[in-house]
């Protein structure tokens, strides 16, 4: 019995001793070896900064898009830089790469862990798909947004814009300068709109003080500003989510009441049209079936979900490439003009000059074309697109191999040589600044970072702007390709239906003091908060007067 425990004990000494050796060997294979066999990695870029966080906790606590622009300015718009956990991450402020990528956007998808996030969050709709589901969603959703759509829209976002001029004015005393959270009401506002254009629904948040929808919305929202590192292993691990924590239960919560308030929606809004659809047979054959016929416009309801129904039930369009009812729920989305009248503080002449073009017009009730027809009204929206990007950045994987073309040139930092175009290996991550793109001042004719509606005047742009890729003008705002925001022209006269009424209406101003206003990112959207404030959540508080010509 002893001669047999002796010859037991070097087993487990061994054992011991080999489990040390193999998280050290893994340590420096993920560290150290991997990193030097990723197709990129003659790309020159910085020095790993921590073992579980990588680069990556210095570039989050900058407000979104400043860390990047530091690695740009040192080592050129390609490069590559450490992700979480030894990852690599694959850099391209580069035009051209960008434009290739975007443009070949199926081959291109975003990473799975970032889709089931989207989908949690948002609901199986077109930022989560990707592929044939996604091409299948985008054939329906995009008829919803055409020019005559928005037209007819165009006086639904006016009547909403005059309710939120009548809430500042309620709150506003003998003319009287008043701080306003404009974030706060201009958010509700956009929820009206969104509920009335988007799916018929009354969210009433301007008029009210609660709506069960709205909440959920809220809330969905809310946290996710804070990036913890429980929030990222779960992340990279979907196994670890079944740790509770205070955002998942919330998040939870409020995506169950927006499937459930949803799903009535569509059950409600799928019988509309299927009685205008029984009218329109008794009026004509009756023994024809009862299918949308392409081509007619007289429809039950003209917000999108009426359009979304009517469409995915139209008699050409295949079974495989009709919407399921939940994904139907998931195409609901939101905008925000907060920016916008920051950017009206920031440069006080400017919305003077806007202001001074805005009281010309003699329609109070303007349409989408006389809208449109304002082109300082239109410069400044593009301006503050350009300059206030709503989502800072975007990531994809390649799903083959391919080699990325480059419009700049790049020193190889292993032989010295320069090199015109960046081999990419399968399952690379790509990360695209979509803000660094609309604002690197090289690109921009150095004044990148300046609020200059100008610009879009006439001027003209460098080559490098020009081959910026966006589906709307020089910008990677709506980003391009087959993936680029089908609503963007929605957005577009929603912004300028709102300015239009609000600034006839109020002269914006910062407070005196003037809070610390910082850039914070929350589930993809970057917010305003107040620094020391940060607990309150996003806020952008203005002096509101009334405008007295």
């Amino acid at each position: 019995m002893p001669s047999l425990l002796a010859s037991l004990i070097p087993s487990w000494v061994s054992i011991l001793i080999s489990i040390p050796v193999l998280f050290v060997s893994l340590f420096i294979f993920q560290f150290y070896i991997r990193p030097s066999l990723t197709s990129y990695s003659n790309l020159p870029g910085p020095k790993i900064e921590s073992y579980i966080w990588g680069n990556m906790k210095g570039l989050m606590s900058n407000e979104p898009g400043v860390g990047h622009e530091a690695l740009v300015l040192k080592y050129g718009k390609t490069l590559r830089y450490n992700g979480f956990m030894g990852m690599q991450r694959f850099y391209t402020a580069d035009p051209r790469a960008v434009s290739y990528v975007l443009n070949n956007g199926y081959d291109y998808p975003k990473p799975a862990r970032v889709r089931v996030l989207l989908e949690e969050i948002l609901g199986t709709g077109l930022l989560s798909a990707e592929g044939g589901v996604h091409q299948r969603q985008r054939k329906i959703v995009v008829t919803s947004f055409s020019r005559n759509y928005i037209r007819d829209m165009t006086p639904v976002f006016i009547e909403h814009a005059y309710e939120l001029k009548d809430k500042f004015l309620s709150m506003i005393e003998d003319d009287k300068p008043t701080r306003i959270d404009v974030l706060e009401w201009i958010g509700r506002a956009t929820l009206d709109i969104i509920g009335r254009a988007g799916f018929d629904y009354h969210f009433n948040a301007l008029k009210t003080e609660y709506n069960e929808l709205a909440d959920a919305f809220q809330k969905m929202f809310v946290h996710g500003s804070d990036v913890t590192l429980l929030l990222v292993l779960q992340n990279f691990f979907p196994f670890l989510k079944f740790i509770p924590t205070a955002q998942s239960r919330s998040a939870g919560i409020a995506l169950a009441t927006m499937e459930r308030i949803g799903g009535d929606l569509v059950a409600k809004k799928k019988e509309a049209v299927l009685e205008s659809l029984r009218t329109e047979q008794a009026a004509g054959d009756e023994n024809e079936k009862i299918e949308v016929q392409p081509g007619k416009k007289d429809f039950s309801g003209k917000d999108i979900l009426s359009s979304l129904i009517r469409s995915n039930m139209a008699r050409d369009l295949p079974p495989s490439q009709r919407l399921h009812d939940k994904e139907v729920i998931g195409q609901i989305s939101t905008f925000s003009l907060a920016w916008c009248l920051y950017a009206m503080c920031e440069n006080t002449e400017i919305q003077d000059k806007l202001r001074a073009e805005l009281v010309q017009v003699e329609n109070d009730e303007p349409s989408m074309d006389e809208l449109n027809a304002l082109p300082y009204l239109d410069a400044v929206c593009r301006e503050t697109l350009r300059l206030y990007a709503p989502i800072p950045s975007t990531l994809r994987v390649a799903s083959k191999d391919d080699v990325l073309p480059l419009s700049e040139p790049i020193k190889n930092t292993r032989n010295g040589k320069m090199m015109t175009e960046v081999p990419i290996a399968k399952g690379t991550s790509i990360f695209i600044p979509i803000l660094n793109l609309n604002t690197l001042d090289d690109i921009w004719g150095g004044d990148g970072q300046i609020f200059r509606p100008e610009r879009w005047m006439g001027e003209n742009f460098s080559d490098a702007a020009k081959e910026v890729p966006g589906v709307w003008t020089h910008m990677s705002t709506f980003i391009s390709g087959p993936r680029s925001c089908v609503g963007y022209r929605f957005a577009l006269v929603e912004i300028k239906a709102v300015l239009f009424v609000l600034l006839r209406s109020f002269v914006f101003a910062h407070c005196d003091p003037r809070p610390n206003f910082i850039k914070k990112l929350s589930f993809l959207i970057v917010r305003p908060r107040i620094k020391g404030e940060e607990s309150f959540g996003a806020q952008l508080p203005m002096m509101v007067t009334p405008y007295r010509p």
